[in-house]
């Protein structure tokens, strides 16, 4: 039996919802509920101090490929009139210590960039920011920087990808959300598990992109092989081609796979045309859709 579309996207909704729930009450994030004495227990800590903005240039050190591994911080990343790669983040300072800041590493041609944090809970990646201190950490790239390899594993916090030019983009979001305008990639490699992504303009080549109970919708002209796995999340192609110009392979088991607004029922192979492009999809009780230039 196949669930209508505005089903599945209300099981999705519910299971989100009681998640969030559940992670507002241990972080504390919900103090108290509307018209009502009770209050939530803030089991975990907020920080409540003051913050620097730091800057590294990157002079004299070469580096072909960018490795980010953060948990509730903020990034961006872009282009820009520098001359050497500029990296800016927020210091925050408790008690006369560093609370949190960002460290760097240089190693086998890969700049490493991980988030430290002094409380232990805050390692753990539980915990609230204060978001009149916090500012995003932005790294700013040099116009003719030639960048082979991107790979970014975020947990709370936010990412804009702005202008990038490279040879394979890993992105990894658990309750994330990400930008990424204007990528041009060899292969893009994307999972989302209840983050959320969005790809404006760009060219992709190739890639794989997997989404549990995330959404992605994507503008980018996607040529080459793209396989897609939707399992109870919701995928939305606005695709820069002609629909004669692709082919695609159908997997639907409860989930929901329309092109140009209309359902295809059955699983089969499009596979007429000139290909320059061909998309594996295969989702479960989520929803996928392509809308073709016409």
């Amino acid at each position: 039996m196949k669930l209508s579309k505005l089903s599945i996207v209300g099981i999705s909704l519910t299971l989100i919802g009681a998640i969030l729930l559940g992670i507002f009450v241990l972080v504390g994030g919900v103090n108290s509920l509307p018209n009502s004495s009770f209050s939530f227990p803030s089991l975990f800590p907020t920080f409540a101090g003051k913050s620097n903005q730091r800057t590294i240039e990157f002079v004299d050190k070469t580096f072909s490929s960018i490795d980010i591994d953060t948990s509730l911080a903020g990034f961006q990343i872009m282009t820009g009139d520098v001359e050497y790669p500029t990296l800016t983040y927020t210091e925050l300072i408790q008690n006369d210590r560093v609370f949190y800041e960002v460290r760097t590493e240089i190693n086998d041609a890969t700049l490493k960039i991980t988030d430290y944090f002094a409380e232990q809970k805050f390692t753990k990646r539980i915990g609230n920011l204060n978001s009149n201190l916090y500012k995003d950490n932005i790294l700013v790239l040099p116009r003719d920087f030639k960048l082979s390899n991107l790979d970014i594993a975020l947990d709370l916090g936010s990412l804009k990808v702005e202008n990038i030019e490279l040879e394979n983009m890993n992105l990894v979001l658990d309750m994330g959300n990400a930008e990424i305008d204007n990528l041009i990639a060899d292969y893009a490699e994307m999972k989302l598990d209840m983050g959320s992504v969005e790809l404006s303009g760009g060219e992709i080549a190739g890639g794989k992109y997997t989404v549990s109970m995330g959404s992605m919708e994507s503008s980018a002209k996607l040529t080459g092989e793209h396989i897609i796995d939707c399992d109870m999340g919701s995928i939305d192609l606005d695709i820069p081609l002609p629909e004669s110009s692709v082919t695609y392979e159908i997997d639907v088991d409860m989930g929901n796979f329309n092109v140009n607004g209309d359902e295809v029922k059955l699983n089969n192979l499009k596979s007429d045309g000139d290909s320059i492009a061909h998309y594996i999809v295969n989702t479960s009780m989520g929803s996928v859709d392509f809308n073709f230039d016409k």
